[in-house]
Formats: structure tokens, C-alpha cells, sequence
């Protein structure tokens, strides 16, 4: 494509994007509207407030022809998946997606590192330049967070002692579930499922001629180090791997979520094995997880889980995963069940 405003312009123009939330909760009706105009207006707009966001953002880096591309071609991909559960398509505008030159991003207060992320006041996705430089790692990214986008979002409108609404909070993001003391439910379950969806989508974004030829190197280069120095090595975690003229591996990227994702794939498992009447296979499970995340509807699932391992499980599960950094706690007590 040589005219990249014309590439822009023909993919931008075929409909008015919606904005990436689905509810406002809490306070009065009147402050829910102002809420939902604000965030319309912010996902239009794309304001950019706060001080670290600010300085963060100061050094944003305009996207390549090929990112817009991918951008695109991650869209129609998530779409697709949006339509197989029973939602409209939703797109997420290249404007509403930022890149930026800085390596890492550090969240406050307790300084954990991260390098992309989707934030539902914000109506934005921002990636590191580490998810970035590389177009197959950009795409896997773009897609695992695309997905927190599309997936069921409601806000909730926070208030102080005096019941005065003093900020805007998660209420819904997916299977995660935002709680009066500020925490957040189920966030290693939904981003393991999460990252299970980009790695199950990629294959197909990896057969689009933006990315064919790369993932075809990709291939060749993964096979060479094998040979010459562990025919036995998987590659499966592998999504990115440099090396140097002799072999030896300059740098690799994995896919995310490790342990998170094997959190899922143990919760898919215990479902099965005591549902073999509902279920056809584990695959049959993770659909059914993948369902409850994008549509929002939770019962269901709350329903699976309570009549699978006992009544209150469901509320076990969400209360015990609520740290992304502890993904252990939540694991013991699905093993236990």
C-alpha cells in the first residue's frame, strides 16, 4: 500500500466505531449519563489526562503501513469471535490504539512492570515498545488486548464517605469483577483465558500477507536452532526468536501468561471431567469460558461451577483470584475442589 492515508481512510470510513464499554452502574441516572457521554467523548477524542500518562504518552510514535494493517487485520479477527457468541462487531480504531518509544511501563504505587495494557476510562490500548518493534509480537499483543476491549466492559462510578462520586472503576471487564473494596475478581483466570484466545487467533493474522513472509522466516530460523543445538526443544511457547550468524539466540519473545493460562487449563479440566455429559471434549469448556467473557454473562458460569464443586464455589474462586501476581493462591483452591 503506497498511500497509507488512503489504506487509513478506506478501512476507517466503513462505519462509526462504538466506544469500548457497554454500562455505566452505580450513583444516579443523570450522573450515569454524564458518565457515558464523557466516555464516548474520550473514546472519540482520545484526551490524554493524568501527569504519568502525560509523560508516558509524550513520546508516542506514529504507526508504520504495516502496523495499520495488522491493526485491521486483528479487528477481523476478533470480530469473527465477537459474532460466534452473539455479539455486533466492535471495532477498535487505530487512533485508539497508542505506541510509544519507551521500553517498559511501570504501574503505581507498587512499581510492577507491564508493557501493554487496555483501560476502560481511558477508551485506549498503549503498547511498549517492547510488543511493538517486532510485527508478530505486536500482533499477538494487539490481539490479547483487543480482546479485553471487545469483550463485556461496564464502569462503575465511585464514591467517597459522603456517597459524592469521586472517580470511575471497573465494574465489568470480561470474567474479571470489580469489588466495593476496590479490588478486582478473577483477573488470572480472565487473563489466562485471554491470552489462550490470542494464541488460538494468531495463526490465522500470521497467514495475511503483512505477515505471511515473516512468520515463514520465523519458522525457518526456530528449525535451524534445533537442529544445531536441541532437535528436542519445543518451540511451542516461542513466538519471536533472533540469533546471531552463528545460531545462538540474540533474542526471543514467549507467548504470555504462563502460568495463567495453565490456571484456566486446570479449571477446564476438573469442568470436564465431572461434565462429561455436557461437554464433548476440554475444548467444549474453554468455549463455553471464552462465551461467559465476551457476551458478560456470567451466571452461567457461576451455575457450572456451583453445581460442579459445590454451592459458594464460583464465589471461592473469584475471591481468591484477585492478585496477578499470586496466581498460586487461586490454584490451590481449584485443586482442592
Amino acid at each position: 500500500m503506497e498511500n497509507i492515508n488512503e489504506f487509513k481512510k478506506e478501512n476507517t470510513e466503513k462505519q462509526t466505531p462504538e466506544p469500548l464499554f457497554q454500562k455505566v452502574v452505580g450513583s444516579t441516572l443523570e450522573y450515569r449519563d454524564s458518565v457515558s457521554r464523557a466516555l464516548n467523548n474520550q473514546f472519540k477524542e482520545q484526551n490524554i489526562s493524568g501527569a504519568s500518562v502525560k509523560e508516558l504518552l509524550a513520546h508516542e510514535i506514529q504507526k508504520t503501513n504495516e502496523q495499520y494493517q495488522i491493526i485491521f487485520s486483528a479487528n477481523a479477527v476478533t470480530d469473527e469471535l465477537l459474532q460466534k457468541y452473539g455479539r455486533e462487531k466492535l471495532e477498535v480504531p487505530p487512533q485508539a490504539i497508542h505506541l510509544f518509544e519507551k521500553k517498559l511501563l511501570v504501574t503505581k504505587p507498587d512499581q510492577h512492570i507491564i508493557d501493554a495494557g487496555f483501560t476502560p476510562q481511558g477508551q485506549m490500548i498503549i503498547l511498549s515498545e517492547r510488543v511493538h518493534e517486532n510485527n508478530i509480537v505486536f500482533a499477538s499483543t494487539l490481539i490479547h488486548e483487543m480482546m479485553h476491549a471487545k469483550s463485556h466492559n461496564a464502569v462503575k462510578i465511585e464514591v467517597d464517605a459522603n456517597n459524592v462520586p469521586e472517580s470511575i472503576g471497573v465494574y465489568r471487564g470480561g470474567l474479571q469483577i470489580g469489588t466495593k473494596d476496590g479490588k478486582t475478581c478473577l483477573i488470572n483466570i480472565d487473563e489466562g483465558l485471554t491470552e489462550i484466545i490470542a494464541i488460538n487467533l494468531l495463526p490465522k493474522l500470521l497467514e495475511t500477507p503483512t505477515l505471511k513472509e515473516e512468520a515463514q522466516k520465523q519458522e525457518i530460523i526456530k528449525e535451524a536452532f534445533k537442529k544445531t543445538y536441541n532437535p528436542s526443544f519445543s518451540m511451542d511457547e516461542i513466538l519471536f526468536i533472533k540469533t546471531d550468524s552463528t545460531g545462538q539466540i540474540l533474542d526471543d519473545e514467549e507467548h504470555g501468561y504462563l502460568e495463567q493460562r495453565n490456571l484456566v487449563h486446570l479449571l477446564t479440566q476438573k469442568l470436564y471431567e465431572r461434565n462429561t455429559s455436557r461437554f464433548k471434549d476440554k475444548k467444549d469448556v474453554e468455549d463455553f469460558l471464552i462465551g461467559a467473557k465476551v457476551t458478560g454473562h456470567l451466571v452461567e458460569l457461576a451455575n457450572l461451577i456451583d453445581t460442579t464443586f459445590g454451592k459458594g464455589s464460583f464465589r471461592k474462586i473469584a475471591e481468591s483470584d484477585y492478585d496477578i501476581y499470586d496466581s498460586e493462591s487461586v490454584k490451590k483452591l481449584i485443586e482442592s475442589l
